[in-house]
């Protein structure tokens, strides 16, 4: 099923990586690390009290180490709900990015388990969300 979804934000992490490969990935290995970290991010959400509400969407990636930065949807059918508890939302998908302590890839034929960050950046927000959380927060006086 391809429920509909809207941009709510995005989180960054940074994904460390061994020095022999550090800056020297391939487009290829860029996305297959990309997904490993759209993967374990989704496979969070969906244990969590958040399945059904949010999804994880695109991926981009910037090197200084790997910076991974994941677009957080919310669906549309659980769209009030996520505007109404928007802080305990924004707070559980920054725990989730942060319980994510080590990401295994394979790269070149050899397995690795890395480490990994969440940037101080934390929760991206988007400008229409931040508006219709306001304008819900004023209705609610």
């Amino acid at each position: 099923m391809n429920e509909k979804t809207i941009k709510i934000g995005s989180i960054t992490i940074l994904v460390i990586l061994p020095k022999e490969l550090d800056h020297q990935l391939t487009e290829e290995e860029i996305s297959y690390v990309e997904s490993c970290v759209k993967e374990e991010f989704q496979s969070r959400i969906d244990k969590s009290w958040l399945q059904g509400a949010i999804k994880v969407g695109n991926t981009s990636s910037e090197y200084g180490c790997l910076v991974v930065t994941i677009e957080i949807l919310v669906i549309l059918s659980a769209l009030y709900k996520f505007i109404k508890d928007y802080p305990k939302l924004r707070d559980s998908a920054i725990a989730i990015a942060k319980d994510i302590q080590r990401l295994r890839l394979k790269l070149r034929g050899k397995e690795y388990s890395q480490g990994n960050i969440v940037r101080d950046s934390d929760f991206e927000i988007e400008e229409a969300v931040k508006e219709a959380i306001k304008q819900l927060e004023e209705n609610d006086r």
